[in-house]
């Protein structure tokens, strides 16, 4: 499990501007991601990670990702509505070529924007651009989205494919199925 922390659990205090852009890490979620570390100790199988940076670096079976939750480090602009794929691409070929990447990353993953998006990018690397799970929302509304899809994906990873399978987890009508309450009894 790799932990990156956004804007949504920034120490208002400590944002510069808006957004944290250094010790981001000092935050809400990081608070979350310790103890969630610290009760999973008893699971030798299970690994947490909770990088300092705004984005993590990870290897799993001989692919590289760049994941980032996507208000810092990655501009992807707005996928429900503007798409820069070559801005997107040169991001990414900047990170390629820097210090951070001795071999290129098969896989970008960014979330923040609200629209889930997944692109194949001309130097080849696999473009993740998770959804969301709030829905609606006031920043949402803010950025004229008036109607939402809460929606995550999942993807297969093997040896031979970074990204291989693919599946949008559709979550829009999760409120109003009884049977979920059973899994996790709603808090009142």
């Amino acid at each position: 499990v790799t932990c990156t922390t956004g804007n949504h659990e920034r120490f208002l205090h400590k944002a510069s501007g808006n957004r944290s852009t250094t010790h981001k890490f000092d935050s809400f979620g990081t608070q979350i991601y310790v103890a969630l570390k610290a009760k999973m100790e008893q699971y030798p199988n299970v690994r947490i990670s909770i990088p300092k940076t705004p984005y993590a670096v990870v290897e799993e079976l001989g692919h590289r990702m760049f994941i980032t939750h996507g208000d810092t480090v990655i501009n992807v602009g707005m996928p429900g509505s503007n798409l820069n794929m070559s801005s997107i691409n040169n991001q990414i070929n900047k990170l390629n070529a820097s210090e951070l990447s001795p071999d290129k990353f098969d896989v970008t993953m960014v979330g923040h924007v609200h629209t889930p998006t997944i692109q194949l990018l001309e130097n080849g690397c696999m473009l993740v651009i998770n959804g969301c799970l709030s829905g609606l929302d006031p920043y949402a509304n803010a950025v004229g989205i008036f109607t939402s899809n809460p929606t995550q994906q999942i993807f297969e990873m093997t040896t031979e494919h970074a990204v291989g399978d693919i599946r949008l987890i559709q979550v829009k009508d999760a409120d109003n199925k009884k049977e979920l309450d059973k899994i996790i009894a709603p808090y009142d």
